[in-house]
């Protein structure tokens, strides 16, 4: 993607995240613009980090966008695509962690049996 369309892109996903329904305007392309929207995205990267940082799970993040838990994870996903700076990768108990904290625990443990085949 080139950085007119990851514009659209961020700008959607910040429309999802803040529950807004702002108005947009289409500029003319301009490779001359570039510039411009890295210092705009860091404002609307900050402030999509600071909603998910702040609903701290998955449930209460889709609760809060009013979209179903998939729709949301989606919508998650292309964020992490941008960045995956702060606490918005989700754990093994859908809480929102950063990544440098995740780690591979061992199998997932369906039941107590489960625990007794696994050691």
């Amino acid at each position: 993607m080139d950085f007119q369309n990851n514009q659209r892109v961020i700008f959607n996903l910040y429309k999802i995240f803040k529950n807004s329904s702002l108005n947009s305007c289409e500029i003319k392309r301009n490779d001359k613009n570039e510039g411009i929207w890295k210092y705009s995205n860091k404002y609307i990267y900050k402030e999509i980090k600071e909603i998910i940082e702040s609903k701290n799970t998955i449930s209460n993040l889709f609760i809060y966008i009013g979209e179903s838990e998939e729709e949301t994870l989606k919508y998650l996903k292309c964020f992490i695509n941008f960045t995956n700076e702060g606490k918005i990768i989700p754990n093994q108990n859908n809480e929102f962690c950063k990544i440098s904290y995740l780690y591979n625990d061992g199998s997932f443990e369906k039941d107590e049996t489960d625990k007794i085949d696994y050691y």
